[in-house]
């Protein structure tokens, strides 16, 4: 529940800057922000976020060896990605998409929301969406080409982004 509490309406908020962010791409700007998604340092806090959101789900399936390592790993595998990984602010984004879904999916039926059948759809969108950006990250740039082309890719994206967020924020207010 503190969980909940704690990143839903960040999460929702970030999901609100991801679709005005697709909604003021177009061909002027693209170029200035289509390397975003590669960007190691925004990645590697991101990636901190996110793993650090995942730490206690991950103790709860965790082998009891690795139970102490868990918050060293956290800290530590961001900055050896900044190193060795490419696209860093995508996997962070994905893994973000990832574990938002899954929290407001899990939390919206566990406190009967009553926005819980939307927030079940979106959470799945969501989800699968972070999991196709976390497998392959240049999509996350070829999206925001895309939507930088074509009017209605831009509106579908960015509008789809600010729907989500709204309704987890909504969620989230209920939950308070």
């Amino acid at each position: 529940m503190t969980l909940y509490r704690l990143w839903i309406l960040p999460g929702a908020a970030a999901l609100l800057a991801a679709g005005i962010f697709f909604l003021r791409l177009d061909g002027e700007n693209i170029r200035k922000y289509e390397s975003l998604p590669r960007n190691r340092v925004f990645g590697m806090v991101a990636g901190w976020f996110a793993l650090i959101w995942c730490i206690p789900h991950a103790q709860a399936v965790a082998p009891g060896f690795l139970l102490p390592l868990m918050w060293p790993l956290a800290l530590a595998v961001p900055v050896i990605s900044f190193f060795c990984l490419d696209y860093m602010t995508a996997r962070a984004a994905g893994g973000l998409a990832i574990i938002l879904a899954y929290e407001a999916l899990h939390r919206s039926f566990d406190l009967a929301l009553p926005t819980a059948p939307a927030v079940a759809v979106l959470s799945w969108i969501l989800g699968a969406c972070g999991i196709w950006i976390s497998g392959i990250p240049y999509h996350l740039r070829d999206a925001m080409r895309l939507a930088a082309k074509k009017n209605s890719m831009r509106l579908l994206m960015g509008l789809s982004l600010i729907a989500c967020g709204l309704l987890f924020a909504v969620s989230g207010i209920f939950a308070v």
